[in-house]
């Protein structure tokens, strides 16, 4: 009998330290392969491809493979599959990449890279297209977002795992998020009243800041003019003229007297008194203004 009971603890112990060898063998698997997405998260490896593409047509592609053919036209090589290897994919798949659109699903502002998580298998599936908001406290990732993100900086790193989670793990690991608009809307390196903007025209130190990003609030302006027509708006005072040319008509149903623009100087022209800013935005709607149409 004693024998018997022997074997029998004998038996437990060894599963209970096979149990707790395994457990700890997955915990630290699981953190090589989170150190390893940290990092390149944090070198920017998983939006910079995505973001570049956003700013040159100003919609987010709608796949992975669609960014990866612009790079191949752009002579950047062939090599951002390997980039994108999820090391927790037990069928050595690429992350997988989610396009985001705006709320009317008429444009792709965003983007969300995935890795399929400790169960190895992408596990968030969807049959219709997404917008940011889909992903909010989504039980599917192991990591929520609970506002709107901008720039998702939740470092997954310090998401809570439970012991459940080492065994049963049916859920994916949220990598970057990104609302490319919000994005874009952040990335002026200079910002000026559309009066200094005039005065930088009249003394002729514009042109240090062409092809830079600039934020431009139009209101508390003595305007001339307004003058819009199709994607392009006009304000003009004394003899000197701002063109802003926006993304797209639609960006102009947002405009008003307390708007912020973000536009890239394209051309100075100080014969005609001219500055053109491309790839215009709104940023801050307000009270309507009156325009010449």
């Amino acid at each position: 009998m004693k024998k018997l009971i022997a074997l029998i603890l004998g038996i437990v112990l060894l599963l209970a330290f096979g149990f707790i060898w395994f457990v700890n063998g997955n915990k630290q698997d699981f953190k090589n392969n989170v150190d390893y997405l940290a990092d390149r998260k944090w070198r920017m490896v998983y939006n910079a491809p995505f973001v570049e593409y956003y700013y040159e047509h100003f919609s987010a592609p709608l796949s992975f493979e669609e960014v990866q053919d612009y790079r191949i036209t752009l002579m950047h090589g062939n090599e951002l599959k390997s980039e994108f290897m999820d090391p927790f994919s037990k069928d050595n798949d690429l992350l997988y990449y989610l396009p985001l659109f705006d709320t009317n699903y008429s444009n792709v502002i965003g983007f969300a890279v995935v890795s399929s998580g400790i169960d190895g298998k992408r596990d968030f599936q969807s049959n219709s297209p997404l917008i940011i908001e889909d992903l909010y406290n989504q039980d599917a990732f192991y990591n929520t977002i609970t506002n709107m993100p901008g720039v998702y900086q939740g470092d997954f790193t310090d998401t809570v795992f439970s012991l459940n989670d080492y065994l049963f793990g049916k859920k994916d690991l949220l990598i970057e998020l990104i609302d490319c608009r919000e994005f874009y809307q952040n990335s002026y390196r200079y910002q000026f009243s559309i009066s200094e903007l005039f005065n930088l025209m009249r003394v002729g130190t514009i042109e240090r800041y062409t092809k830079q990003n600039l934020l431009i609030d139009i209101k508390e302006c003595d305007a001339e003019e307004y003058f819009v027509k199709k994607n392009r708006l006009t304000i003009a005072y004394q003899q000197n003229r701002v063109e802003f040319k926006f993304i797209s008509e639609d960006e102009l149903k947002l405009i008003d007297s307390n708007s912020r623009i973000v536009g890239q100087i394209d051309t100075i022209d100080f014969n005609v008194h001219t500055c053109i800013l491309k790839n215009c935005m709104i940023i801050s709607p307000g009270n309507s203004l009156q325009m010449n149409h």
